[in-house]
């Protein structure tokens, strides 16, 4: 079938082979780009966002408490006020924080940690309003030690329950970056691999072309030589009906 071939169809398939493999690889390669920016997008609008937000409120729950002991610590009556307006500050600022954290979650597992941020943090909120209370009474000895003994462990439950979703944050990014990098290794792979594909299957069909041409012409310009010597004998056979086989 292949000798019968015209000589035009077979460079136009050579030609289409060419065409159509990069083009195949192309696609399959902007699939992937696809998947990437997916994934990017993912780590720059949901990861991140939610990560810097549970950093905020770690912040604030350390200053929160700072404030608080420096508040029961203060003996000035003004200056104690100005801590305490501190502290109703950044307990909004709490607030808002796991307001904006809330509504980014988008897992059952993000939401169950949630479930115990928001337990722990109602633990901690409840003891430290009765903890402003009894400093606005100036009743600081004894808020010292309920500060002491009752709300730093609830500040450190608290604490600990932001590290989890803060852990779990770090784990998606750091599952999202491995796709990322996969999905860039394995792009660069079928590019390279389809590449070298397309140079080898070129590489074939420049010889089966060349070969089909030249090979006929090539034995009736020994034919022609022979007769031209004067062997009537010798004869051409055509193993084709191309351009090539006709002559």
């Amino acid at each position: 079938m292949f000798q019968n071939m015209k000589v035009g169809l077979r460079l136009s398939l050579t030609f289409g082979l060419l065409i159509v493999l990069p083009g195949l690889v192309s696609y399959a390669t902007l699939r992937n780009l696809d998947g990437l920016r997916q994934t990017i997008d993912t780590i720059v609008e949901e990861r991140y966002p939610k990560t810097v937000t549970v950093g905020d409120l770690q912040t604030v729950l350390a200053s929160n408490a700072a404030s608080l002991l420096d508040a029961l610590l203060e003996e000035d009556d003004g200056k104690r006020a100005e801590h305490l307006r501190l502290v109703e500050l950044q307990g909004q600022l709490a607030t808002d924080a796991l307001t904006k954290l809330r509504a980014a979650l988008s897992t059952d597992e993000e939401r169950k940690i949630m479930r115990g941020v928001d337990e722990a943090r109602e633990a901690y909120a409840t003891a430290r309003r009765q903890l402003v209370e009894m400093a606005r009474a100036n009743q600081r000895t004894e808020a010292l030690a309920r500060y002491k003994h009752e709300l730093a462990p609830l500040k450190d439950a608290y604490f600990m329950a932001i590290v989890e979703m803060q852990v779990l944050q770090a784990d998606h990014m750091t599952r999202d970056a491995a796709q990322a990098t996969a999905l860039h290794q394995y792009s660069r792979q079928m590019m390279l691999g389809a590449g070298a594909a397309g140079a080898l299957i070129a590489l074939v069909m420049a010889v089966w072309v060349t070969r089909s041409v030249t090979r006929p012409l090539r034995e009736a310009a020994y034919a022609a030589q022979r007769l031209a010597a004067g062997d009537l004998t010798v004869r051409v056979v055509s193993r084709g009906k191309d351009e090539a086989g006709v002559l």
